[in-house]
């Protein structure tokens, strides 16, 4: 917070912002290993490989009930990508629909 101008201050104030009808889902899957240059996945992209693990916990939640019409956001971990990730994240939430 101490870096944020007072604006970006106040607006991530809000986000932060808890409400009893707030619901959280949380998931976690990864892709399989392989070698990095020579392996099975030598030519497949970063968001490839999360556009089908978005996939599967799209199917995942259907089989809780969970519509995907009711997901607002997406949020997604990964290690040593560029951007911190940002981009792939987008770019398979959008590859997986």
């Amino acid at each position: 917070f101490a870096m944020l101008l007072p604006s970006a201050r106040k607006g991530l104030s809000a986000l932060l912002e808890r409400y009893p009808s707030d619901v959280v889902l949380i998931t976690a899957l990864r892709t399989p290993v392989a070698r990095s240059f020579r392996g099975s996945f030598k030519d497949a992209y970063p968001e490839e490989l999360l556009a089908n693990i978005l996939s599967v916990t799209q199917r995942k939640l259907k089989d809780f009930g969970v519509e995907e019409t009711t997901v607002n956001d997406i949020a997604v971990g990964n290690v040593l990508m560029e951007l911190g990730g940002a981009k792939s994240g987008r770019l398979a939430a959008l590859h997986a629909g």
